[in-house]
């Protein structure tokens, strides 16, 4: 298996020079940041094929959040295009480490920045699937073709009756147009594409025969036709999967942002899908992986640095699969720190991350997998017992701590499983990660430290 990828050009208009990958301007600042296409080329019984891969990356001090535009399976047919979260992501220097979950299993991707690209492995948790080479190459923004294009064949040839074939092709611009796609489960590679004015033309090499692409460029989309191998007709392909179109940004509401704590910012739109990154003109601000309500509203919970002075601006750009950058017209203001709330910032962790089934939640007792189990180590942090079930109690594997100490996380157990700290029995938490950020385990530090009230 093989992996080739290079990030993406918006179509019209061109993006600011600054997007280079490796270019800084306060928002990209990193040479991970960024949108990224190209394939994923397996080797198995059935020979090379290669399958579309899109990557959106957002690098800060507390490590890389994401989307990978990815098949359903890897095994056969690949099925729809799809988005999918990048569980974790950690940044050494000039190495890039992020694992992205997949319908079944995960891919772990291990990149180096060396001479202008990005260069490493891929690996899959999935039996059979293997691993392989990646290689990334810088923005080209007199590229427009350079994306995944996700669409359908709306016809058949040989039966005359109306199908709907899934089609994927990523197109990479060095020199000529090359790359790779699939229609239906026939995996082939580009050969002979030219674009002239726009119009592509050339052919897809599958397993399955020649399928032959006329297809015209506009805005983001390319329509035309793809023909070849029994399957012919009409289809419309859409830069980066997004069948609804780029995203429209047309407001953002915030109150004032506490420095050191997260603070959620909603925006108004348009086209708001999955797929979208949020990024921050500070080194040491971030947004989380947005929150996506509807195609006109979103939320993200944006953390601002404890160092920040109150009244500072700062200003958000939404990075999306296709279409250039949006800058949000209006700018975000610091507001002075408060004291850690449970309820705001404790409380939603413990929800989200900690309280689930077969982990530190009570299950009802007619599930049918976890019914009657105590959780996890006998300790329930649902949202009505989790503050009795830490605070002044003491932990089940290190009795002489209690799980929290107020005003001393040092001594509090439960800080320390969350942090590794020598002495710990057991994993650290959550157990086999992904582990809380710097910034949510600062909160709890915090938290504690200020006598950890149920406020």
């Amino acid at each position: 298996m093989a992996v080739a990828l290079a990030p993406v050009s918006w179509s019209a208009p061109g993006p600011p020079a600054a997007l280079v990958a490796g270019g800084s301007d306060g928002f990209f600042d990193s040479a991970f940041d960024g949108v990224w296409v190209g394939t994923i080329e397996l080797k198995g019984t059935a020979g090379r094929r290669s399958y579309p891969l899109l990557l959106n990356i957002d690098v800060s001090s507390d490590g890389a959040r994401g989307y990978a535009l990815v098949p359903d399976g890897f095994s056969g047919a690949p099925g729809a295009m799809a988005f999918r979260s990048v569980a974790q992501g950690l940044v050494k220097g000039r190495k890039i480490d992020l694992t992205v979950t997949l319908v079944q299993g995960s891919t772990r991707l291990l990149l180096r920045a060396k001479s202008g690209r990005l260069r490493g492995k891929a690996t899959f948790s999935t039996s059979g699937i293997g691993k392989g080479r990646v290689e990334l190459r810088p923005l080209d923004p007199q590229a427009p073709l350079q994306q995944v294009w996700v669409g359908e064949v709306s016809a058949g040839r040989r039966t005359g009756r109306a199908q709907a074939t899934p089609v994927a092709l990523a197109l990479v611009q060095q020199g000529a147009l090359t790359g790779a796609g699939f229609v239906g489960d026939a995996f082939g590679t580009l050969r002979g594409v030219t674009a002239i004015g726009g119009r592509v033309t050339g052919t897809l090499a599958t397993d399955a025969g020649d399928f032959a692409l006329d297809l015209l460029l506009q805005d983001t989309r390319l329509q035309g036709r793809i023909d070849g191998a029994g399957l012919g007709g009409e289809t419309t392909l859409y830069a980066g999967g997004l069948v609804q179109g780029p995203p429209v940004l047309k407001k953002t509401r915030a109150p004032p942002l506490p420095a050191g704590k997260f603070g959620t910012v909603t925006l108004q739109g348009r086209n708001l899908t999955a797929g979208f990154l949020v990024h921050v003109n500070h080194a040491g601000a971030y947004a989380e992986t947005p929150r996506v309500l509807s195609s006109r509203k979103a939320t993200v919970a944006v953390f601002v640095p404890a160092d920040l002075p109150a009244g500072t601006q700062l200003a958000l750009r939404l990075v999306a699969p296709a279409g250039s950058p949006i800058d949000a017209s209006r700018p975000l203001t610091v507001a002075p720190p408060t004291a850690v709330s449970y309820n705001e910032d404790i409380l939603p962790v413990f929800a989200g991350t900690c309280a689930q089934l077969g982990c530190h939640a009570t299950p009802p007792l007619d599930d049918p997998v976890y019914g009657g189990q105590e959780p996890a180590g006998g300790l329930a942090l649902d949202p009505n017992v989790a503050y009795g079930n830490v605070v002044n109690r003491p932990s089940t594997e290190v009795p002489s701590l209690d799980r929290v100490e107020p005003g001393d996380p040092e001594h509090s157990y439960l800080y320390l499983k969350i942090t590794g700290a020598p002495g710990i029995v057991g994993d650290r938490m959550p157990q086999g990660g992904p582990f809380l950020s710097d910034a949510v385990i600062a909160l709890f530090e915090r938290w504690i430290r200020e006598g950890a009230l149920p406020n």
